[in-house]
C-alpha cells in the first residue's frame, strides 16, 4: 500500500489469527504488525481490527523470545 519493500521477520499465529512482523527494507527500524487473511482462498495482508488485537500478538511474541510482559 505504500509502494515499500518488506522483509518478514516473524510469522506468528494466536487466538486471533496469523500474523507477519515487516521491516522497511530500506530502513529497518520502521516496524509494522500485518494479520493475514484469505479472501477468494488467496492470503492478503490487512491492518489489525483493535489495540487488543496488537496487544495479544506483541504477548505472543514476547512469549516465543522468552521476554516478560510490560518491557
Amino acid at each position: 500500500e505504500d509502494n515499500e519493500e518488506y522483509i518478514i521477520f516473524e510469522a506468528l499465529e494466536n487466538q486471533f489469527g496469523k500474523y507477519l512482523f515487516l521491516a522497511k527494507e530500506k530502513d529497518e527500524n520502521s516496524i509494522t504488525i500485518r494479520k493475514i487473511i484469505k479472501k477468494d482462498g488467496k492470503d492478503y495482508l490487512t491492518k489489525l481490527d483493535s489495540d487488543e488485537e496488537f496487544d495479544e500478538i506483541i504477548k505472543t511474541f514476547y512469549k516465543k523470545h522468552g521476554k516478560k510482559e510490560g518491557i
